[in-house]
């Protein structure tokens, strides 16, 4: 979804996303209600849009036409709840994949992998327990991927300065 601050939009218009550079066409904006959709051919500042464009945006990007604008970004929280997400089903490892990629891109969680051991389940990382939520129910209603959730003790994440080498040294803290 995207909100015109200023201006007016036009279907078919060029903009950029300002995070990425990136310059996309608007070919098919949709004004959405409930279950119903509607082409719309302008929009006017204060309107509230869909694109349909997977991997062109994550959460909080800036679109603009014309002279470049940038506006502070979202905040991101340290995560303080941690759970595997396993797919069950080998056979829709390539839809998991794709899904895990895609929301991942939107940032609806953080994903993290072990640096070491044979596991190689992503762990989903969260400020609450709504997002693990979200996360499972858009696997299963847009990916088609059965999920299953197996929380983890942890607590708290912090970064670490001086890159992997500095948790090397440090050696295993859990």
């Amino acid at each position: 979804f995207l909100r015109i601050c200023s201006g007016t939009f036009e279907r078919g218009m060029k903009v950029k996303v300002e995070r990425t550079g990136k310059q996309l066409s608007l070919s098919r904006p949709q004004k959405m209600f409930a279950q119903d959709r509607e082409s719309i051919e302008y929009g006017f500042a204060g309107d509230i849009i869909g694109l349909n464009n997977p991997g062109a945006f994550a959460i909080g990007d800036t679109v603009y036409a014309g002279k470049r604008r940038a506006y502070p970004g979202i905040p991101s929280f340290s995560p303080e709840l941690f759970s595997y997400l396993r797919n069950p089903n080998p056979s829709t490892y390539k839809q998991f994949q794709k899904g895990m990629d895609e929301l991942l891109g939107e940032g609806a969680v953080q994903v993290l992998y072990q640096k070491e051991g044979g596991r190689s389940d992503p762990i989903l990382a969260a400020v609450g327990q709504l997002q693990f939520e979200v996360v499972q129910s858009r696997m299963q209603t847009e990916y088609g991927v059965e999920t299953i959730l197996e929380p983890l003790p942890y607590q708290v994440a912090r970064w670490v300065s001086g890159g992997w080498d500095a948790v090397d040294k440090a050696g295993k803290i859990f």
